[in-house]
């Protein structure tokens, strides 16, 4: 019987790490691992030293020419919960090209019970959301949507904080948006939730705005500081995708890959 090809893990999570780890040493199969940031590329090669790491944004043509040219024949979808158009895109190419697909989506925080926590359903109420609550909005989002925080902070004369990561492209989204060096908060993604005490009481934002990035996404830790602290926190819900298969635990996903053949 021949080996099956290698398995293209989609990473946007630390999930990923063992994910990873798993399809390769447990079921001892290859991997190639795509990841949009030459930070989220280190950390694969630092901590993944079987898969092959390619490090950059692909479009669909690009995805289908990676298929080809590693000779993929599954993919396992752990691109992080709100990269929806990179999701919905290879679903789309897995579909059209015939290749098993799976998706792991961390599990959500689910129903919160809290006085400070708000939900919105989109970055743009999140915006409006924080903005009426007061002149100084703490947003934890990433750097992707920060020129929507920063436009309905100006037209409402609202400081805006918010922490990106501590590479150019995220840099200098902040800057192109409007916002101060004071404004712009550098972290290096791995003290998500480390630090947000100190922050919020550096900052004093009188509204936080983060996603729900899932329970090992450091949403969970920053609720608890906002509530210690009796600062307003704004959820953004996760987008609806109609994935074709999902699973939500390392477990589950190394094992439905050891069943492909």
């Amino acid at each position: 019987m021949s080996r099956p090809g290698p398995t293209w893990v989609v990473a946007g999570t630390s999930d990923v790490r063992d994910i990873i780890t798993g399809i390769a040493y447990q079921e001892g199969r290859e991997t190639v691992a795509t990841v949009a940031t030459d930070l989220g590329g280190d950390l694969l090669k630092k901590h993944c030293p079987a898969a092959k790491v390619l490090v950059g944004r692909l479009d669909p043509d690009g995805m289908k020419q990676l298929i080809h040219d590693e000779g993929i024949e599954h993919i396992v979808d752990a691109s992080h919960p709100f990269a929806a158009e990179v999701s919905r895109n290879v679903i789309d190419v897995a579909a059209e090209l015939g290749i098993d697909y799976l998706r792991f989506e961390r599990p959500g925080i689910g129903p919160i019970e809290s006085p400070v926590v708000k939900m919105a359903d989109s970055i743009e109420s999140a915006a409006r959301m924080a903005a009426a609550m007061g002149p100084r909005m703490l947003v934890t989002t990433g750097s992707k949507n920060i020129r929507v925080f920063a436009d309905v902070a100006k037209r409402c004369g609202v400081k805006v904080f918010a922490r990106v990561l501590d590479v150019p492209a995220s840099l200098e989204a902040a800057r192109e948006a409007g916002l101060t060096e004071e404004g712009i908060i550098k972290f290096s993604g791995s003290q998500d939730g480390v630090d947000i005490f100190d922050l919020l009481n550096e900052i004093q934002p009188t509204a936080v705005v983060s996603k729900d990035s899932g329970i090992t996404g450091g949403t969970v830790e920053k609720i608890v500081a906002c509530e210690a602290l009796n600062v307003p926190i704004i959820i953004v819900g996760r987008p609806s995708i109609d994935y074709p298969k999902t699973v939500n635990t390392v477990q589950a996903a190394v094992e439905a890959v050891a069943v492909w053949a």
